[in-house]
């Protein structure tokens, strides 16, 4: 039953496009099962993970708005400028609270 639960419920974050909340359940999920096994994390494999949540979300950005307003989706492929596109909107969301950030720990 857990299985069919957590199913749901990374279907329901994916088809609101939440996907920064599947990779928090996924790095989670890795973080705890290394602790349990006692076993560390190497380089290569939070390299490997970081590529793989990349190309998750270049995925997930490019098909969002179709999978919201149930059409057909036209995802075009991983290419430089599907990439680049998603880091960029991403990082473009928090610009506001760049300028926050950036006046007033100097006005204390």
């Amino acid at each position: 039953m857990p299985a069919i639960l957590s199913y749901l419920l990374v279907s329901l974050f994916f088809s609101y496009g939440w996907r920064f909340i599947i990779y928090i359940l996924i790095i989670s999920f890795l973080v705890i099962r290394s602790r349990i096994l006692a076993k560390k994390i190497k380089f290569s494999q939070i390299i490997i993970l970081v590529v793989i949540l990349l190309l998750f979300s270049v995925f997930t950005g490019s098909v969002r708005n179709d999978v919201r307003a149930g059409e057909k989706s036209q995802f075009e492929g991983f290419n430089s400028d599907n990439i680049s596109y998603t880091l960029q909107s991403n990082f473009n969301i928090y610009q506001t609270y760049y300028g926050v950030v950036g006046t007033y720990p100097g006005k204390s």
